[in-house]
């Protein structure tokens, strides 16, 4: 830990007195939480949870538990959804900035939180910092400037599927202010130049009773505008990937025609395990104007077509691949800029073409501009990202390409 008095040997008092002329003032008390790391057990924390018939918040030590390899887990329990564990943050001087940091271990269903606050309990009050919709299990750096010198630090896990879980370690605070881990994804979203406005994790997806997909919440900087819903065919989630068939989509049911995120000017970052090459399978897809974005049969070219509202003719463009694309877990992207589509497969350049397309507007996801033809994808979805180009695009690709990759377990 870095104090200010580090390096400086300070004089020692006498009783009443004050520092005199020339003499260093005695370091401030160093910031601590008494328990992070989880070594050998628990100690310092309590746990709160939510009761699903009420909502009441109640005491429940049972939601965390200490696991073998040392992580604090949070367990949503029939009768405590989205628990909360606590602790004391101490040794803060007011007015004075802290960041707090943090392993997320796993990637709990609906994102977990990270707040700092004046008081804890039933009902903690003064929120003076947080982090909210945490999805990427990187980890986490929280600033706050202290107005006491105790708060309570709260990891709250977004879970609320009995047996669900999320895991935090490694857990400690510093003086002063540091940027987020360049680890994290977290730090990148937003809607701005080479920000991330739409991120959706399906392991982090809302499920019905059967293991369906209910939703999925938009954890990047767009927000709910682009939540995914599934379409009239149930969707199953199977070991936090989607398992979809052709005749599955999802929907950005929350946009109009006017609000649809256009793909120009994007990269759309897909990890996927494709397992029917053998016809076209659709990607994207909107159905006024209508577009379309499509894997080949037999995975030689990706294309993309468009009805120009003009003319009232589709314009296609076609990008070679090479080598073909083949079923297997890969971390796909299409770069939408505005003169040419690129397609990368693993970080690797697998094609580009030229386009003249004003835009392209994107309504549905694993289909194509009208999903009742059944030619979507046939492939297990684990994660659909989209960064906008500009800013520091280029830096941000190569962080994502590394998260994804390690977060996915993806094949070379």
């Amino acid at each position: 830990m870095l104090g200010i008095g580090l390096g400086i040997a300070p004089v020692r008092p006498g009783p009443g007195s004050g520092p005199g002329p020339g003499e260093a003032e005695p370091p401030a008390p160093e910031p601590a939480i008494a328990n992070g790391r989880f070594d050998t057990d628990l100690t310092g924390w309590s746990c709160f949870a939510t009761a699903p018939a009420d909502g009441t918040v109640l005491r429940h030590d049972t939601c965390m538990t200490r696991t073998a390899d040392g992580f604090l887990r949070l367990t949503a329990l029939p009768e405590g959804r989205f628990p909360q564990a606590q602790t004391p943050v101490s040794g803060l001087t007011v007015g004075r900035t802290y960041t707090v940091t943090i392993t997320h271990a796993s990637r709990p269903e609906r994102g977990a939180a990270v707040r700092i606050a004046e008081t804890g309990g039933l009902a903690p009050t003064g929120i003076v910092a947080e982090a909210t919709g945490i999805l990427d299990p990187g980890p986490q750096a929280l600033t706050f400037t202290a107005t006491r010198t105790t708060h309570h630090l709260l990891l709250t896990a977004g879970v609320e599927t009995p047996g669900a879980f999320s895991d935090f370690d490694d857990i400690g605070i510093r003086s002063g202010a540091v940027a987020a881990p360049a680890a994290s994804l977290n730090a990148l979203y937003g809607t701005g130049p080479g920000q991330i406005p739409m991120r959706h994790v399906f392991s982090a997806a809302r499920l019905t009773a059967t293991g369906h997909l209910l939703s999925s919440v938009n954890a990047g900087g767009a927000g709910a505008l682009l939540n995914l819903t599934p379409g009239s065919v149930a969707v199953p989630v199977t070991g936090g990937r989607l398992d979809l068939q052709p005749a599955m989509n999802l929907r950005l049911s929350g946009t109009t025609t006017a609000t649809r995120p256009d793909l120009i000017g994007t990269r759309v970052f897909i990890v996927a395990d494709l397992r029917g090459l053998t016809v076209d399978q659709y990607l994207m897809g909107n159905g006024s104007p209508q577009m379309n974005v499509w894997i080949a049969a037999g995975g030689a070219s990706l294309r993309v077509n468009r009805r120009n509202p003009a003319t009232n003719a589709f314009e296609t463009v076609s990008v070679a691949l090479s080598p073909a694309l083949i079923g297997a877990r890969r971390l796909y992207e299409i770069e939408f800029s505005p003169s040419t589509i690129s397609v990368f497969v693993n970080g690797v350049l697998r094609g580009s073409a030229s386009h003249r397309f004003s835009e392209l507007r994107m309504w549905d996801f694993a289909a194509g501009q009208n999903p009742a033809n059944g030619n979507g994808l046939n492939a297990w979805v684990s994660e659909v990202l989209m960064l906008l180009q500009g800013g520091e695009h280029a830096a941000n690709v190569a962080t994502i390409r590394q998260r994804l990759t390690e977060i996915h377990a993806v094949g070379s």
